[in-house]
């Protein structure tokens, strides 16, 4: 079955691999549709595509036009299309309007926040021709319009990294994931949890992404870390991290910690990457208590809030705080997420 994955943004590459992974050794011959910038990123795993394709989305309306005409009339060749990234863009609600023009070509999309389902204007018009959706977490499953069906699939299968980072046996490792976002992550529980804390000597806060310094607010947040107390336990980065030594520093944390602001939308509608990369690399979560009524989390998550934040990190550098034991659910093993997957896009396993 001649198959595409199509991704035109510069996000959720993260989504690629699993999902290409699955599909190897059956009767899928996979391509993938790709953003320019992204191809650095799918280089340690190309072999699991055919053909690598570069398109991206530009900015006009005539663009936008021409841009959805051109990717059309290359995926009208195929039988089944995945769009990695189905919502929002222009582009990608262009082409796939037009896809009911081919009955035949059977779509398949991620959704990556299920609130544009019944919000967003441009999801209805997608959702002309797909009717099948996969979200990123089994509590993202909800009830929506008769005509759409929700699936998950947990993207937390990597290449191994070569990649060897070195860490002194006395650190304990507390990672942050993603780029510095004063919008999403709730930066000032933790300085304040660092000015009442004693001794956190053991501990490195590894803020794994890159650090946008330039904005006046988050200046003034890197300034606030750096006259921390324990500013060299602190660590940033002013430059991308590329896949491998992302995921190296990753395989050597303690313990993950999503830092995400108070949303009552991750409870229902979204996930954070920093969740399914914990799942991934099999390590407890340090999350604020909102979070505990996400399922998955349960077991294997060392819950704070703002008054004991500075007690625990104090406990966790004294080794007095028993991390949770990852727990490896079946639900997670590679045989039964890419059975999952399969049987969704109606691909079931020989």
């Amino acid at each position: 079955m001649k198959t595409a994955v199509i991704e035109i943004s510069t996000s959720h590459e993260e989504c690629l691999y699993s999902q290409a992974l699955f599909m190897e050794n059956t009767e899928i011959e996979l391509d993938v549709f790709i953003h320019p910038k992204l191809n650095a990123q799918i280089l340690p795993y190309k072999e699991l595509f055919n053909t690598i394709f570069f398109v991206k989305e530009r900015k006009g309306l005539f663009k936008n036009i021409r841009g959805s005409i051109q990717l059309l009339k290359s995926l009208k060749a195929y039988d089944l299309l995945i769009f990695n990234t189905a919502s929002s863009s222009k582009v990608i609600r262009n082409t796939v309007f037009f896809l009911n023009l081919y009955p035949k070509i059977k779509c398949i999309g991620l959704l990556h926040n299920t609130k544009k389902l019944n919000k967003s204007f441009t999801q209805k018009i997608i959702s002309t021709k797909i009717k099948k959706y996969f979200v990123l977490a089994d509590h993202l499953i909800q009830s929506y319009p008769k005509n759409i069906k929700l699936n998950s699939f947990y993207p937390i299968f990597f290449p191994v990294s070569n990649i060897v980072i070195r860490k002194d046996k006395n650190d304990i490792w507390i990672v942050i994931p993603g780029r510095i976002d004063l919008s999403r992550r709730n930066y000032s529980i933790l300085l304040n949890a660092l000015e009442k804390a004693e001794n956190l000597l053991n501990i490195k806060f590894i803020f794994l992404g890159k650090l946008l310094n330039i904005t006046e607010e988050g200046s003034a947040l890197l300034s606030q870390f750096k006259s921390s107390k324990f500013s060299s336990q602190i660590v940033t980065f002013d430059r991308f991290i590329e896949n491998e030594e992302y995921h190296a520093y990753l395989s050597k944390a303690d313990m993950v910690m999503p830092l995400l602001k108070h949303d009552n939308s991750y409870l229902t509608n979204k996930i954070s990457g920093s969740f399914n990369l914990a799942y991934a690399h099999k390590k407890p979560l340090l999350s604020q208590d909102f979070f505990n009524e996400i399922d998955d989390l349960a077991g294997q998550t060392v819950f704070y809030n703002e008054e004991n934040l500075h007690s625990i990190l104090e406990k966790i550098n004294q080794r007095k705080l028993k991390y949770p034991a990852f727990k490896n659910l079946d639900k997670w093993s590679f045989q039964n997420q890419k059975t999952s997957y399969l049987n969704f896009i109606d691909l079931p396993q020989q």
